[in-house]
């Protein structure tokens, strides 16, 4: 027989990993384990929760700032960016003031949208300790995740790559930067 274990209090339950699972309740998300004890209290809850990254940080936010917290709530990457582009490997690609502008292709006359890319304003990169690797400062017209202790910047439409203490580890001379294999 089945039997109710966590009683019908929440507007939305986001599937149980490890014990947790996201729940809103009276418009904010919290953080609860399997017996309904919530881990952060409703007042102290997030507005909105975004990207899931696959080792349980979640992407949250309050009012209008995104942050980064990990599977019990707690905050690991400071709530006050705009954006929030991507967390990997205890770093997340921030952005704040940057305009989203969409791509199209036309299709005998539909516009199909391609994609969404972020453009423009402070881009930097922040470790789970909230220390700004790479300062968000304006010189950047894009910055990338980490990858094998380098990151890829693009300052004036070249791109360079920077080391996890933040300084140039090449200069700013490639035309194109197409992802890591």
């Amino acid at each position: 027989t089945m039997e109710e274990v966590i009683p019908c209090q929440h507007s939305f339950i986001k599937t149980f990993k490890h014990g947790k699972a996201f729940v809103k309740k009276d418009s904010k998300w919290i953080v609860i384990d399997t017996k309904n004890n919530a881990l952060i209290k409703p007042e102290n809850g997030f507005d909105a929760l975004g990207k899931e990254f696959k080792t349980g940080e979640m992407t949250v936010r309050i009012k209008d700032k995104w942050g980064v917290c990990d599977a019990n709530g707690r905050i690991i990457v400071p709530i006050k960016y705009d954006q929030i582009v991507n967390y990997e490997d205890g770093y997340a690609v921030v952005n704040n003031n940057g305009i989203r502008r969409a791509t199209t292709k036309n299709r005998n006359l539909n516009s199909v949208l391609r994609s969404v890319q972020l453009k423009g304003g402070s881009w930097g990169l922040v470790d789970t300790l909230g220390h700004e690797i790479v300062p968000l400062v304006e010189e950047y017209d894009e910055v990338q995740n980490f990858y094998g202790g380098y990151a890829p910047v693009k300052k004036r439409g070249k791109w360079g790559w920077v080391d996890k203490k933040g300084d140039l580890a090449t200069t700013f001379r490639f035309d194109a930067f197409f992802g890591y294999k």
